[in-house]
């Protein structure tokens, strides 16, 4: 008796659909007046808050004003610490005399750094953002601190009575980006000792020993001598001329920008420094030296990368250290006289901000304009693996539109003020906040769902094949073992509809390739059935004449 098809062996892959709902606008109209009834008055504070002092640091009526209390979290956050400690200590019981101990010196530890970094005299942080100007706001960031309460480490770092931002003279003209910072680097290691000798953790205390020798073997001074010469200032000045162009590989291609240069810049109470690199470069008869009344100075040149024009130099320049990666930038820093802060740009940004403080950081237009042609570059290499999640990110990048800015730091005797002005104001600087995280969701999820729907398919086909296969066999066993001349022979008595024939990966009415000849003595490996278009996929997909079924990647 002849057998029917088998129609129960078919699998299906659930995908899901992405769903873009689009917002209209609608024209707003002015809101009803608030009834007597409901009417609010004004409520003073039953608990005392540092708003009036923060306030009086911030831009009222812009795009954007914060203000939150943190004395309730943070007063006593040591002892709240050390009461948390002592109630872990009792929850163990009293024969894990290790693990007791272990709590207890941990919680000792973070009960001393709390204590120590100045975080419990915090009262209040404030944010604010007003345009000046169109296209140009000014932001504000405040942390509180009664007077004369800001001892901590974390307050120290900062650095010490505010002062004239002098080091904006260094910056040549074609200055992309600078940063420059009080920075005590002596009271920090200090710190860092003694956080390491109060952890009770010998690791600690042997990597501070380690660090120690390693300065000593490298740079041929005690780290005592080397912090010892070490000046209260740093900063670094990355410059970009955009008259000569280096060529740079992004991906399988290169790509032309304006060429850097960089330099790091040191304040330093001696030459003892410069005089080490000057021993450790002596011995080589390539070494250039500079020697003039207030200039010292060393280049290298190095044969590698020649289209970087790379001339490694150490200099010492009125109790500066600098390290450039040519010669030219040291050179454009002695003579700069402030040459960017006179330029159009930096007047613009500068406006308004304080003359003095503890840290600056500037961002020229230049340097957001090479840094958005490297994302760009970046993202047409991977145009053709994901055109989709590609113009996703150059989208989000026009949204964002980076500029120029300009902001100070200075600590007050009540607390750190820093001031940006720039290009960004808080919309913006906010929308990467709510756009990225949806970003990066899409950039996962859109080559999983590439993926995803792809495997799908594969599957799908699979199953297909196997029921192709399965009516090979019925086939056979109605014909003494032998299986059909063709697929088409199959139809109606052994398969009833022709979607079977149909591979999801084409749009062939028949997807399959059959293997005729074949019989149920045939070696069980024997391909039978495989689908056509897999290999456009990077795949095969077969089934043996013992009807096992595969998905393989074609490497």
């Amino acid at each position: 008796m002849k057998l029917k098809v088998w129609r129960n062996f078919r699998a299906a892959l659930v995908s899901a659909t992405l769903v873009l709902s689009g917002c209209q606008k609608q024209e707003l109209s002015a809101p009803p007046p608030i009834p007597d009834s409901v009417a609010t008055t004004a409520v003073q504070s039953a608990e005392p808050t540092s708003f009036a002092e923060v306030a009086r640091q911030l831009d009222a009526g812009g795009s954007f004003y914060l203000y939150l209390s943190t004395a309730k979290a943070m007063e006593g956050l040591s002892a709240k610490v050390a009461e948390m400690r002592k109630m872990a200590v009792e929850a163990v019981p009293a024969d894990e005399a290790d693990t007791r101990a272990h709590i207890e010196q941990l919680g000792t530890f973070v009960e001393d750094l709390i204590r120590r970094s100045g975080l419990e005299s915090c009262t209040g942080l404030g944010a604010s953002s007003i345009a000046v100007e169109p296209d140009l706001y000014r932001n504000k960031m405040f942390l509180h601190h009664p007077p004369g309460q800001g001892d901590g480490f974390l307050w120290n770092l900062i650095g010490g009575k505010a002062h004239l931002l002098n080091s904006l003279e260094l910056l040549p003209q074609d200055t992309g980006m600078a940063t420059f910072a009080d920075i005590d680097p002596k009271a920090f290691w200090q710190f860092v000792q003694d956080t390491a000798a109060k952890s009770g953790r010998p690791e600690a205390t042997q990597a501070i020993a380690q660090a120690s020798a390693t300065v000593q073997m490298t740079t041929g001074m005690s780290l005592d001598e080397l912090l010892d010469s070490l000046g209260k200032e740093g900063g670094i000045i990355l410059t970009l001329d955009p008259s000569q162009t280096v060529s740079l590989p992004i991906g399988d291609q290169t790509q032309s920008f304006a060429k850097p240069r960089l330099a790091l810049l040191l304040r330093v109470n001696d030459e003892r420094i410069f005089q080490r690199i000057d021993q450790t470069l002596g011995a080589s008869p390539q070494v250039e030296k500079v020697d003039e009344a207030e200039l010292k100075m060393r280049t290298m040149p190095v044969p590698f990368l020649p289209e970087l024009g790379l001339r490694p130099t150490a200099a010492q320049w009125k109790g500066w250290l600098i390290v450039a990666s040519h010669d030219s930038l040291v050179r454009d820093i002695i003579g700069a006289k402030g040459g960017f802060r006179s330029t159009p740009e930096f007047q613009r940004l500068s406006r308004g901000l304080p003359k003095e403080g503890n840290s600056f950081s500037v961002s020229a237009q230049r340097f957001a304009d090479a840094m958005r042609e490297v994302q760009r570059a970046s993202m047409r290499q991977q145009a053709a693996a994901n055109p989709a999640q590609t113009k996703l990110m150059e989208k989000i990048l026009e949204w964002q539109k980076p500029g120029s800015s300009f902001a100070v730091s200075t600590r007050l005797d009540n607390g750190l003020l820093v001031v940006n002005q720039g290009s960004m104001g808080a919309s913006r600087m906010l929308a990467p906040l709510i756009v990225a995280p949806l970003a990066m969701t899409a950039g996962i999820a859109l080559p999983v769902y590439t993926n995803v729907s792809a495997r799908g398919k594969q599957v799908k086909s699979l199953s297909n094949a196997k029921q192709l296969g399965l009516a090979c066999k019925l086939y056979a066993a109605d014909h003494d073992g032998a299986f059909p001349p063709n697929l088409q022979v199959l139809m109606p008595d052994y398969i009833e509809s022709t979607d079977v024939l149909k591979s999801p990966l084409g749009d062939d009415p028949i997807g399959y390739d059959y293997t005729a000849g074949l019989t149920e003595t045939s070696p069980p490996a024997s391909v039978l059935i495989s689908d056509r278009f897999a290999e456009q996929q990077g795949c095969r997909i077969i089934v043996r004449v013992d009807l096992s079924g595969v998905v393989e990647k074609i490497k």
